[in-house]
């Protein structure tokens, strides 16, 4: 019996510790009333493609993760027992984790974090003075991994409101819910790139001194003011801004007065800072409030939905379809007559093929919710054709992957995780209006490890990971305007086309491979084709084309931009035809006209 219960709690802290604890932290976090300073820094490196370190302190650590948005991080936990559930929580958020610590295998976990960096280009996030202390004090593991991988430290503090401060070797603080939480993200700097005892020790303690330099928000304030009276009172001109800084540094009390400013200037800096992010964070107390409430709504959603099974999943889309259908007679009108225009179909078949679409459409939408439980060896059926799965597989350039809204789209970011697992995968997509909604979605896409990437930091980012040998998925049938696309033919009429993933790949001498996920739910009656992967209890199609290689083409670039742009377009053309009711047809994709030409 004394076994039995042993095996039971130990597969309750295996299999659910990690999820429910995940699940608990999320709604937490969602009440917390959280505001970022800084941020526009790490967000600027990022669009770069730089590699970065997160430190902070063991004892501010709980609300950091909530905000990492589409952040890839590796993070170094210790291998102590109590550290497990922390470890099980991070992985069930999508972070990777190398255990050890500077008493316990320290040095294998530094060295598992150096190689995931490189390796996967992962930031990482230590705990500069954990597991067991001194509180405070700078250990060197930070230090080491950035110097090893050229990455930026980025210095990082969390001030709480109202917590409860525990009674451990760190003062471990838990925000209290509704609480206010600030994050201040202290300007990134890059140590020296060496492994020399004293300079390591020399950049621990620059790094202490910059995380102590940062003081809370209301000290700041307090220090502005102080700094203020001192300008009336005494010098003016260019001697008050020093009188302002030496009042700061002494009182801050750091040890290395270069690393000051910048951390005054993360902080906050001068009164007219201050002042300012003091009135925006007033005027801004009444919509947070209400941002964080729909957060929590979509977050609540999002975790009912992934819950419920594929079967469920599509008999909601189906409900809403419906409704859709009968609700938004501008859109139906829209569909049906693109169906009958560009499909030349009778309007009775024509409107029977758009509801059709409607349907598959809002599965097509719904399915985001499952994009982490997808799994293409398990979910797909049959791969169209295995000779071209072969070359995506043996394919040693860089890979672009041209797709569009037909079939299950919102499932392919996880297709290059299976089927080229050793290359780093990057979907580019558009933002959505609605911020929060846009992180949802986000952090759903990029369940499977892609990095998503919005469409406006396409040519930053997606350009150094495809040269680095990386793959990049794009939705090529979105309606373009003319500055961006060139004008092709397109089911029976002219399109605008985007020809930006033409031009990445150009620069990065890429090959595309058209990849379209078709959903199928008849049961397989006919044999595969020979070679190919086949699965009972697959539910989708998966269809690569035969690619176009774009290190042979000739040409000026206007020329070989506008045989890639035919390239995709064309193969768009023809999955259409042949799953005509899987593709957005609401979608306006005729809408930009060439000058000169009437709309229709």
């Amino acid at each position: 019996m004394k076994q039995l219960f042993s095996r039971f709690t130990s597969f309750l802290r295996n299999w659910l510790a990690g999820p429910l604890t995940n699940c608990l932290y999320r709604l937490w976090c969602l009440t917390l009333r959280i505001t970022e300073e800084g941020r526009e820094r790490v967000d600027a490196l990022e669009a770069q493609g730089r590699l970065m370190v997160f430190c902070l302190w063991h004892d501010e650590l709980f609300p950091l993760m909530h905000v990492r948005r589409s952040l890839r991080i590796v993070t170094v936990v210790s291998r102590y027992r109590d550290a497990e559930y922390l470890a099980r929580l991070l992985q069930s958020m999508g972070l990777i984790t190398a255990r050890g610590s500077s008493s316990r295998g320290g040095a294998a976990a530094l060295r598992s974090a150096l190689h995931i960096m490189r390796d996967k280009n992962y930031n990482g996030c230590i705990t500069v003075d954990g597991p067991r202390g001194p509180r405070h004090v700078v250990k060197p593991g930070a230090i080491l991994l950035a110097a090893q991988t050229g990455a930026s430290i980025v210095p990082v503090r969390l001030f709480m409101k109202r917590a409860k401060v525990f009674s451990s070797w760190d003062r471990f603080q838990l925000p209290l819910p509704f609480s206010r939480v600030r994050i201040v993200f202290a300007p990134p700097y890059t140590p020296q790139k060496t492994l020399h005892k004293d300079v390591v020790r020399e950049e621990c303690l620059r790094l202490e001194a910059v995380l102590d330099s940062i003081a809370p928000p209301d000290k700041i304030e307090d220090r502005a003011e102080r700094a203020g009276g001192r300008q009336a009172e005494g010098a003016k001109g260019s001697a008050a801004p020093a009188a302002g800084f030496q009042a700061a540094a002494s009182e801050a009390g750091a040890a290395d007065t270069k690393a000051v400013p910048a951390a005054m200037g993360a902080a906050g800096g001068s009164a007219a800072d201050a002042d300012k992010n003091g009135l925006a964070a007033k005027r801004g107390d009444s919509p947070f409030f209400f941002r964080r409430f729909k957060a929590a709504c979509y977050k609540l959603l999002a975790l009912a939905l992934g819950a419920c099974s594929r079967t469920w999943l599509y008999r909601l889309a189906d409900l809403s379809a419906f409704f859709f259908w009968h609700c938004v007679a501008k859109r139906r009108k829209e569909s049906i007559g693109a169906i009958a225009k560009h499909l030349r179909l009778p309007p009775d078949r024509a409107r029977l093929l758009a509801r059709r679409s409607f349907r598959e459409n809002m599965r097509s939408f719904l399915e985001m919710f499952h994009a982490g439980r997808f799994s293409t060896f398990r979910d797909v059926r049959v791969f169209y054709s295995p000779e071209t799965v072969r070359l995506l597989q043996e394919e040693t350039a860089p890979i672009v992957i041209a797709t569009a809204h037909l079939g299950s789209w919102e499932l392919m970011p996880g297709l290059s995780t299976d089927l080229v697992p050793e290359r780093e995968g990057m979907v580019v997509v558009r933002r959505q209006k609605d911020p929060e909604l846009n992180r949802l979605i986000a952090s759903m896409r990029g369940a499977r490890g892609m990095r998503v990437i919005d469409h406006r930091q396409a040519s930053a980012v997606v350009l150094p990971g495809l040269r680095a040998g990386g793959v990049a998925a794009f939705l090529v049938d979105h309606n373009s305007n003319r500055k961006e696309a060139v004008f092709l033919p397109f089911l029976e009429d002219t399109a605008a086309v985007n020809v930006g993933p033409a031009i990445l790949a150009l620069r990065a001498k890429a090959t595309v491979f058209p990849v379209f996920l078709i959903r199928d739910d008849k049961p397989a009656m006919e044999p595969a084709a020979e070679g190919a992967v086949m699965s009972a209890r697959g539910s989708h199609i998966l269809y690569i084309l035969p690619p176009l290689r774009t290190a042979e083409l000739r040409g000026s670039i206007e020329e070989r931009t506008r045989a890639v742009a035919v390239f995709y377009t064309q193969a768009v053309e023809r999955m259409v035809r042949a799953h005509p009711e899987q593709w957005l047809w609401m979608h306006q994709r005729w809408k930009t006209r060439e000058r000169g030409s009437a709309r229709q």
